[in-house]
């Protein structure tokens, strides 16, 4: 014991608190160190577990209770955490590793447990519980769903944002790889999945993709995912995170602007130049009313079919209008190809 004394002097230099239980005595004895950590005066502690377990957490007592008994019955190390209440009444966090030596026969002999002080690692614990509710609330109010994949154990963890947008619950369908396949579109199926595993293989750490989901309802959905993938020091690929949202009405949106898009370009001169007035984009129909081929026109500018019958201060002005960044309306006449003359209505916005 005078061994284990001078050992429980060192911890105590380093802020480590030691208690033990020796047979022989059939006491409790603490240590400098343990004084100091639960902030008690050394005459006044009762060498006894009860007392031990007075000065802890009232929400704590049952379980630590339990605890340290299946640890004196030898069914498993003793390795907890648990609350104070010192006498000041300030709370704080104790991390408690124990051992039990035991005799010949198979009965505990002398028992040593270590305390650590632990608050401000209990504190950074709960900051960052915090924080991530808050970013877990967040990314549910805009609907973008998180998912997480152990590739060694062969796990996917949903969150309940990704069932929502995969139109599934949980209680019906728990294994996230179960879900991957009832919810993914069959076409998309491969691309998402084998292609994932592809360029895992490949090396990549990071990708975008996009897939559709089915719903029960037969609701088709468009989802969007960027993944990232975390690897170890040999380039083996250890865990995939990811987060997916749901684009189905930007991609709505996108399609019915081209729908309305090749309206125009069929009704109407469609032309697109660049700062300077040159032609970079001309539809068929422009190529139609002029006269030139695509190739003819991409390069130059409108003087290419200036029919010369407007005034240098008409551009003067209609430049001037929307190099201020406002868009110009009127008519023009142009000259085509072959001599002929037309009029268009025109419109001109600065982009």
């Amino acid at each position: 014991m005078e061994d284990l004394a001078q050992f429980s002097c060192l911890l105590s230099a380093f802020g480590i608190g030691v208690w033990y239980w020796d047979s022989l005595e059939n006491q409790i004895h603490w240590d400098k160190g343990m004084v100091t950590l639960f902030g008690v005066e050394a005459e006044s502690i009762v060498h006894s577990h009860d007392s031990w377990l007075q000065i802890l957490h009232p929400d704590d007592r049952h379980r630590c209770g339990e605890e340290y008994s299946n640890f004196l019955q030898g069914n498993a190390a003793w390795e907890t955490r648990f609350r104070l209440v010192k006498s000041d009444g300030t709370t704080r966090y104790i991390w408690a590793t124990g051992r039990v030596l035991k005799s010949k026969d198979g009965r505990p002999q002398t028992i040593c447990v270590l305390n650590f002080d632990v608050t401000r690692t209990a504190e950074l614990e709960a900051q960052s519980i915090a924080t991530s509710t808050k970013v877990a609330h967040l990314l549910e109010a805009i609907g973008v769903g998180i998912w997480e994949s152990d590739l060694v154990r062969h796990q996917l963890h949903l969150d309940d944002t990704m069932y929502k947008l995969y139109g599934l619950k949980r209680e019906d369908c728990p294994d996230g790889f179960e879900a991957n396949k009832k919810a993914i579109h069959a076409e998309d199926r491969d691309q998402i999945l084998n292609g994932t595993m592809q360029r895992l293989i490949a090396g990549d750490n990071r990708f975008d993709g996009e897939f559709r989901v089915i719903h029960p309802d037969g609701q088709i959905r468009s989802l969007a995912t960027k993944m990232l993938t975390e690897r170890n020091e040999l380039g083996t690929p250890l865990r995939m995170s990811g987060a997916n949202y749901d684009i189905t009405e930007l991609r709505t949106a996108e399609h019915q602007l081209r729908q309305i898009m090749a309206a125009i370009h069929k009704a109407a001169i469609v032309v697109k130049t660049d700062k300077h007035g040159l032609i970079i984009e001309a539809n068929d129909k422009f190529c139609e009313l002029s006269g030139y081929d695509r190739h003819e026109v991409i390069g130059k500018t409108h003087r290419l079919v200036n029919s010369g019958r407007h005034p240098a201060k008409f551009f003067k002005g209609l430049w001037s209008q929307i190099s201020a960044g406002k868009t110009w309306t009127g008519e023009i006449c142009n000259r085509s190809k072959n001599g002929s003359e037309y009029w268009v209505q025109t419109v001109i916005t600065p982009l």
